[in-house]
């Protein structure tokens, strides 16, 4: 913390260097999301990617058979189209289950952050907040937690479950001098994603500070226009505005652009020399033409899901982000409730007429000095207090 501030206050714009994800916000949306329907959604998606390369596999296994021997075609093709129902029956699924575990943490989370804002002090929270900051953010970040979350988290454990099972069966039908061939492949296409995250994490960053500081400079020019004016400070406001928004383009252009074009160069070649060194190799041992043709289908189904891997993990720290913002509304300092357990209780209240107070102290009630009116009735444990009121 910066000497001199206060500790009990939250100063978000201060606190902005650590958006990083922290295992207790994952923790946290794990929780509010439900194990069950995280349980649910991750089988769907692994199901269906199951799925997905089992129909593909029955391709291979009918053009080894139609290779070998004559086959009856409405056989596979019966089986084919009972895959495919099944298949389409398990993305509808799978679908239905991401819808739900979005859901179930947007609700908890919208009304989490709600309650902690309302009951968020004036002076230390809301009096330290830029209006575009608080404005801007929340409103976009609750619009990720809504919409973004499910489709990355779905994409990202499809790609996942679809190259462990894409290369699980690769590896199935190869020998294991191949296998230990394509090791160091791996390995390097592992390296080349990691420098592009190092890489790409720190653009991201820049350019999400560069854009809340438009923010900010676009709140100031809408509560302070005139001051702006009369100062001449319009081309000062402006040439600021124009050096963030530059720098908001630069750090764009280089994250999604020439850094997503330098590691799928990379990973592309490293992959295309191991599909290349299966395909010799399947040719070299007279592999069945069907289990050939799937091989390789498969290994550039692998460069397609490659070819999105770079956005998506870009929009995945997007929304790590996003949620690690939602989830320090939770940190702010509350006001005390309104109401406290050891508070009294008003059981009875009445309207009483000042002339009606001597006929009440006649018959045995009690007058304090704050002009209040105890009686004592039979069976009571404390006595009726009644104010002193016209």
């Amino acid at each position: 913390r910066r000497r001199g501030q206060d500790t009990t206050g939250v100063a978000l714009r201060e606190a902005e260097d650590q958006d990083h994800i922290t295992m207790k916000t994952i923790h946290w949306w794990l929780r509010v999301a439900g194990y069950k329907n995280l349980a649910f959604f991750l089988s769907m998606v692994f199901c269906n990617r199951f799925l997905d390369v089992f129909q593909t596999v029955l391709l291979a296994s009918w053009i080894n058979d139609k290779v070998e021997h004559d086959v009856d075609d409405r056989v596979y093709m019966l089986q084919i189209i009972i895959r495919t129902v099944v298949a389409s029956a398990s993305i509808v699924i799978t679908a239905w289950a991401a819808s739900r575990v979005g859901f179930a943490a947007s609700s908890a989370i919208h009304s989490h952050i709600i309650s902690a804002i309302l009951r968020a002090p004036i002076d230390k929270f809301f009096d330290k907040q830029p209006i575009g900051r608080l404005i801007n953010r929340l409103s976009s970040d609750m619009r990720v937690a809504d919409d973004a979350v499910p489709w990355v988290f779905s994409t990202l454990l499809g790609f996942c479950a679809s190259f462990v099972i894409a290369e699980g069966y690769i590896l199935r039908v190869l020998p294991w001098q191949i296998i230990s061939l394509s090791i160091p492949f791996f390995v390097t296409a592992l390296f080349f994603a990691y420098v592009y995250r190092g890489t790409a994490v720190p653009l991201i960053f820049a350019n999400k500070f560069a854009r809340s500081r438009v923010h900010d400079l676009q709140a100031v020019c809408v509560t302070s226009n005139v001051s702006i004016r009369a100062n001449g400070m319009v081309q000062e406001f402006v040439e600021r505005f124009n050096d963030q928004s530059a720098l908001v383009i630069r750090c764009n252009f280089l994250s999604a652009s020439v850094c997503v074009a330098w590691v799928q160069s990379r990973i592309f070649l490293c992959l295309t020399v191991l599909t290349t060194i299966f395909t010799f190799f399947g040719l070299w041992t007279r592999m069945p033409v069907g289990t050939l043709t799937i091989i390789v289908v498969l290994a550039n189904n692998q460069m397609a899901l490659f070819e999105n891997l770079s956005h998506l993990l870009t929009n995945a720290l997007n929304v790590l982000n996003a949620l690690q913002r939602l989830a320090r509304y939770l940190d702010v300092p509350q006001e005390p409730p309104s109401k406290l357990s050891t508070d009294p209780t008003m059981r009875i209240s009445a309207h009483v007429q000042r002339s009606a107070l001597v006929a009440l102290e006649s018959r045995g009630a009690e007058k304090d000095s704050c002009g209040c009116v105890a009686i004592h009735r039979k069976g009571d444990a404390a006595p009726l207090l009644l104010a002193n009121a016209d």
